[in-house]
């Protein structure tokens, strides 16, 4: 494992990030459309390099893992780190089974294309997909309740203090509007897609009942790349290994009965071939 290498691609990205807001700001406001392709881009390469923090890819050193997953990939996304980590593992303990927290985002696919662009639109406008996040990556408004979520060490006193942090920094510097503008925003943007993300990489399109992985397939590598940052693509390979660093899953060994082209995984997804979504 290179522990620098999953580092210095995070590094980057914040980079970029920064850079972007200060064109926009400094430079030209016009290319803001730019931002709003790229930042989801950008936002869902960090969170999921929390993802490969839970399996402790980011750093060799435990503690700096822990630290560099929280603080710089989860928390700022509004996820914890500890029930992200808690339902992530349940969900590669209990694959496809009644107890995988995950089975509802990829259980069953859309009647159509139109069906889910609708379903975006009214879950985008009605924030439900922000509420749900919430719920889900975070926990938090059930812990204040004072409700007992799961059986595991959460870390929200920290992530309230980071958020407290934030919050008075915002507000000191005034810049509210910003960060609506360039985080809140492209933030909502990227939600359909993590919700869809779920399904492109569990979602059975032969509706077998078992336990399914898919290495999904691009011929274009740049839209691979935008779509599925850190090779989250290859996640028959990830399963089998979730050891290995995102890097080195293209180089996994897997059967080609486990890869899928992503236009042919389009038509299960989307029953473009008027198939049964019972």
């Amino acid at each position: 494992m290179n522990s620098y290498r999953p580092i210095a691609r995070l590094i980057l990205s914040y980079f970029l990030i920064f850079l972007l807001i200060y064109l926009c700001e400094n430079v030209t406001f016009f290319i803001y459309p730019f931002v709003l392709i790229s930042f989801p881009h950008l936002f869902l390469t960090i969170i999921l390099f929390g993802h490969e923090g839970t399996h402790q890819n980011m750093h060799p050193n435990k503690k700096l893992n822990l630290f560099i997953t929280r603080y710089f990939c989860h928390f700022p996304f509004f996820v914890s780190h500890s029930q992200y980590s808690f339902y992530h593992l349940s969900h590669h303990r209990f694959l496809g089974t009644a107890k995988d927290p995950d089975l509802y985002f990829y259980k069953s696919g859309y009647k159509s294309i139109g069906a889910f662009l609708k379903e975006a639109l009214v879950n985008l406008i009605t924030l439900k997909y922000a509420v749900n996040f919430i719920q889900y990556f975070n926990g938090l408004p059930t812990w204040l309740m004072g409700k007992k979520i799961d059986n595991y060490k959460n870390d929200y006193t920290a992530f309230l203090m980071f958020w407290t942090i934030l919050i008075i920094f915002i507000s000191y510097f005034d810049i509210w509007l910003p960060y609506l503008v360039y985080i809140l925003i492209p933030n909502l943007i990227l939600l359909p897609w993590v919700y869809l993300l779920n399904k492109y990489q569990h979602f059975d399109p032969l509706k077998q009942n078992t336990p399914y992985s898919a290495n999904v397939i691009l011929n274009n590598a740049l839209l691979q790349h935008y779509l599925f940052p850190l090779n989250v693509n290859f996640h028959k390979a990830h399963h089998q290994s979730p050891s290995t660093p995102y890097y080195l899953l293209p180089k996994q060994e897997i059967s080609n009965k486990d890869n899928i082209l992503f236009s042919e995984f389009n038509r299960h997804i989307f029953n473009l071939n008027n198939e049964s979504t019972d």
